[in-house]
């Protein structure tokens, strides 16, 4: 669990790493090195969304392993947590569940992430996209860790969503 007065340091950390970061595989990469000390981070990626097809796309993709969703793939939002991550109006933890949920967490869990949380990238009060970080072990992430991705989505949300031409 992350102590309240361990969060704003990595979320500044985070913050200050990308407001340098002139594009958005420089900003993933400084983003996973800031929270590689706390989490055990193997893939981060950002997906907008795009309304007219109902589809997010992958606009950025870091991994430390391979990966078949890489940049510029979409996918149909009903295909994803999307619409329960925008009911639920904040971060949310993912883990493959082996009983059909959303076809592109069977995706993630299918190249080895055991683990993700899934964060709202909010503008205007619109879910623009989702920020989603993962972990290779099972119990990476917990729901204690969900106020620390909502801080951190927070602070650096409009950045990530502005690097990525949203």
């Amino acid at each position: 669990m992350t102590e309240a007065r361990q969060l704003e340091p990595t979320v500044v950390e985070a913050r200050d790493a990308l407001a340098t970061a002139g594009t958005l595989q420089l900003a993933l990469g400084a983003l996973a090195s800031s929270l590689s000390d706390r989490y055990p981070i193997s893939r981060i990626s950002v997906r907008t969304y795009d309304p007219r097809a109902d589809e997010l796309e992958f606009v950025g993709v870091w991994s430390a392993g391979p990966t078949y969703l890489g940049s510029g793939i979409r996918v149909p939002a009903r295909s994803t947590s999307f619409a329960e991550v925008e009911l639920h109006g904040s971060s949310m933890l993912g883990r493959p569940d082996g009983r059909g949920g959303p076809l592109l967490d069977q995706i993630v869990g299918d190249e080895g992430n055991r683990a993700w949380v899934v964060v709202p990238l909010v503008r205007d009060r619109l879910l623009m996209g989702l920020l989603s970080v993962s972990t290779w072990e099972p119990d990476g992430f917990t729901s204690d860790d969900l106020p620390f991705f909502d801080a951190l989505a927070r602070a650096i949300g409009e950045r990530l969503l502005e690097l990525a031409g949203a």
